[in-house]
């Protein structure tokens, strides 16, 4: 699902050296373990364009587990310097199984990146929470920015290609919630529990 930038200014005009944010989804991941491609969950990270700012990903090389919640967050909007993709992100430490009903969250205090599974974090010095007080990506301009999208991203800046839609999420999700501050531990849970019938553990 995708929505215009335009559309979404409270979702997409999330922005700027002091900007907060955070994320918050249900969802039941239905995947195989063999599969290697990253499930994007939501955010503002369009890397056809260079124009990343927040999201939720899982499954990415970047962490272990590799099955782990991922709070990203850049400032540049293209790769991270020196570095072939964005490295700029919380790991949640745990992963999340699949086929059950499970709360991923992410928060950015415009100090640091943390990410949760069913509302608590799992602390391992310098992944979680990642210091990063760089900001979040402002671009120039609304053409020039993301949209909003759920399930899947572009891709492709590094290739000279045509955008592809990529990272596919499989699976079941019952909600995604974005906060224009940074939640605290507490507020995380409390959200995570928020969902009727969701039980808020692993």
């Amino acid at each position: 699902m995708r929505i215009p930038r335009a559309d979404a200014p409270g979702l997409t005009h999330i922005y700027g050296p002091n900007a907060t944010v955070s994320m918050v989804s249900w969802l039941k991941w239905q995947t195989t373990p063999d599969w290697h491609a990253g499930a994007f969950v939501g955010g503002v990270w369009n890397e056809y364009k260079k124009a990343r700012q927040y999201a939720i990903f899982m499954n990415l090389s970047v962490c272990e587990p590799t099955n782990a919640a991922i709070g990203h967050v850049s400032a540049v909007g293209g790769p991270t310097p020196g570095h072939k993709y964005c490295v700029t992100r919380a790991c949640s430490g745990h992963g999340v199984p699949l086929d059950r009903w499970q709360c991923v969250a992410t928060t950015y205090d415009s100090i640091a990146i943390r990410a949760y599974i069913n509302g608590v974090l799992y602390p391992e010095p310098g992944n979680n929470p990642y210091p990063y007080p760089k900001g979040i990506y402002q671009p120039s301009s609304d053409a020039e920015g993301a949209d909003f999208s759920i399930g899947a991203n572009f891709v492709n800046e590094t290739s000279g290609g045509p955008a592809l839609i990529h990272n596919r999420f499989n699976g079941l999700m019952g909600g995604l919630a974005v906060y224009k501050q940074a939640l605290t531990e507490d507020e995380v849970r409390i959200a995570c529990s928020s969902a009727p019938g969701f039980n808020g553990t692993q």
